[in-house]
């Protein structure tokens, strides 16, 4: 899902809508089967305003996981063509090593770091992580 922004879903090139996503979730919660969902913070076109609408959708699903990650625009995709064009790099664009998926590598005026950080810790933190509880935990080396 990543988002439910459609708009920000569109500009992602997602090829689903939200209402989509939400009924193959009802679906799998129908046939017994716990969904996961990922979601990302900070992709472009969005803002805190957004990304926090997504937290507070997330906290309304009752027995889905999720996976919160701060954006990260892969090389050859459309989200690292966009923040080339767009972005502030944090690193360099080629700074592979920094790509890490609790801190930001790119930025913007409109949704500085700071900002996406501080919405990631709180989505983590107030919704269903289990996944991003394993990753910090693989990345601190003690669970969070």
């Amino acid at each position: 899902l990543e988002t439910t922004s459609d708009a920000v879903r569109d500009m992602a090139v997602k090829g689903v809508t939200v209402r989509q996503v939400e009924e193959a979730v009802a679906l799998c919660l129908q046939g017994g089967v716990k969904p996961s969902v990922s979601m990302m913070i900070g992709l472009p076109g969005s803002t805190a305003e957004i990304d926090m609408a997504s937290v507070e959708w997330a906290k309304r699903q009752r027995g889905v996981e999720f996976t919160w990650t701060i954006a990260i625009p892969f090389p050859g995709t459309a989200m690292h063509r966009w923040a080339l064009r767009q972005g502030r790099w944090l690193c360099g664009p080629k700074d592979y090593a920094a790509y890490d998926r609790t801190f930001p590598v790119f930025d913007t005026p409109d949704y500085p770091a700071a900002e996406r950080v501080s919405v990631w810790k709180l989505a983590s933190s107030s919704v269903s992580t289990a996944g991003t509880m394993l990753y910090s935990a693989m990345l601190t080396g003690r669970p969070d």
